[in-house]
C-alpha cells in the first residue's frame, strides 16, 4: 500500500494518491487498525475541540446529571449564569472525548497487538488456566472502542 495525500490548498483538490495491493485486503481489518491507531493518537494530542458524546457512552462520573433527561438537554439557562458553573460543563464535555478517544486508542492497540501475538492472554507456553472473565472483559473492551469508533467516526476531526 502508497498513501499519499497532500495538504489542503485556498483553490482547487487536494493530490491524492492512492495504491491498493491484494495483500492489503486480506486482512483488510488489520491494515486499517494500522493505519488508525498513529492517527487517533496524533488526533488526541492535536485536538482543538471535542464533538458531543452521549451519556450512554461514557461511565457515570463523566455525565453531565444523574438523569439522562436532564442529560440530553446539554445545557441549561443557569449555566450562562455561573461562569464556573460553565467552565465545569466545558470541562466535561472534553472529558468525555478524551475518554472515548483512550477507549478508541486503546482498542486498536490491542487490536493490532492481537496479530502479532502480544496480548496477556496469548502465550507460547501451553495454558492450563484461562480467566475467562478476565478474557470476555478485554475482547468486550475492545468491542466497545471499536464501536465508539464507528459511533462517533464524524467527530474525527481538528
Amino acid at each position: 500500500m502508497k498513501i499519499k495525500i497532500g495538504p489542503y490548498k485556498n483553490k482547487g483538490e487536494r493530490k491524492i494518491d492512492i495504491q491498493i495491493d491484494r495483500y492489503d485486503t486480506w486482512n483488510m481489518d488489520h491494515t486499517l487498525a494500522l493505519i488508525v491507531l498513529p492517527m487517533l493518537k496524533q488526533l488526541k494530542k492535536e485536538k482543538h475541540g471535542s464533538p458531543m458524546v452521549d451519556s450512554e457512552d461514557v461511565p457515570e462520573n463523566l455525565r453531565v446529571t444523574t438523569t439522562e433527561e436532564w442529560d440530553d438537554q446539554k445545557c441549561f439557562d443557569f449555566y450562562h449564569k455561573d461562569k464556573k458553573i460553565k467552565k465545569k460543563e466545558w470541562n466535561i464535555l472534553h472529558d468525555r472525548w478524551d475518554w472515548v478517544m483512550n477507549e478508541m486508542i486503546y482498542a486498536f492497540t490491542e487490536y493490532n497487538n492481537d496479530f502479532k501475538g502480544e496480548n496477556k492472554f496469548f502465550s507460547k507456553k501451553p495454558i492450563k488456566i484461562v480467566d475467562e472473565d478476565g478474557y470476555r472483559e478485554y475482547h468486550n473492551r475492545i468491542n466497545n472502542g471499536l464501536r465508539l469508533f464507528g459511533k462517533y467516526f464524524r467527530g474525527l476531526w481538528d
